[in-house]
């Protein structure tokens, strides 16, 4: 599995991160859907081809961009007012995980797009999580056991691994492919003990403290 190392520290590091990554993609796009915008990061970089849709089962208190060109609940509507290969691109950007509704988002995501689909999704079992669930006793803030009800929480829990395979198997029965894969390790540390970490992990990459599973899927009838 490739590996890239980038600091993202916020919505819109990862809006960044994602446009430099796929340039040659969003080039060459004239319509472009990020579902669960959430900052509205992406639409500030690329302009009016991008088509913000912030999710209710996503925080959205920070977007950036203004007003979002639709919300909508995606676990009850899913995509349903759009048209079949409406967008030449869709992104969809630590999304997923927070749906119930994970598999029938995933097939509207697909349907909608007309050429590309780029989705990210978190490696939940990174050592990062493993080492503050053995030493802290917590798993962060999108698990554990809050005293209120919160919406924006993650509703599965896997390894890229898990993630990667499943991507395998659900193209096998789609009309699309895995054009490309990699695992993201994040640089943004804050101790000197995980800039030493980070940096060792640069010359000998261990995936299980990798953060995010990248993956960029093409439509079969436009490869």
């Amino acid at each position: 599995m490739k590996c890239r190392y980038s600091k993202v520290a916020s919505r819109e590091d990862r809006s960044e991160f994602i446009v430099k990554s796929y340039k040659h993609i969003f080039d060459k796009a004239e319509s472009i859907l990020d579902v669960g915008s959430s900052s509205g990061a992406l639409k500030s970089i690329l302009g009016n081809k991008v088509t913000d849709l912030d999710a209710d089962e996503v925080d959205v208190s920070d977007n950036v961009s203004g007003s979002p060109d639709y919300t909508v609940n995606l676990e009850k509507e899913l995509l349903s007012g759009f048209r079949d290969e409406e967008f030449d691109v869709v992104v969809c950007s630590d999304v997923l995980e927070h749906l119930d509704n994970f598999h029938g988002v995933l097939d509207d995501i697909v349907r909608v797009a007309r050429k590309h689909i780029i989705i990210t999704l978190p490696n939940c079992t990174n050592t990062w999580r493993a080492l503050r669930i053995l030493f802290k006793q917590t798993a962060g803030r999108q698990y554990g056991l809050p005293l209120d009800r919160r919406q924006d929480r993650h509703k599965w829990f896997f390894s890229w691994r898990e993630a990667d395979s499943f991507m395998k198997n659900y193209c096998e029965n789609m009309q699309v492919k895995v054009q490309e894969k990699f695992l993201l390790f994040n640089n943004d540390t804050n101790s000197m003990r995980c800039m030493i970490i980070s940096r060792i992990l640069r010359l000998r990459p261990l995936s299980s403290f990798s953060e995010t599973y990248y993956v960029l899927l093409t439509k079969q009838h436009h490869e």
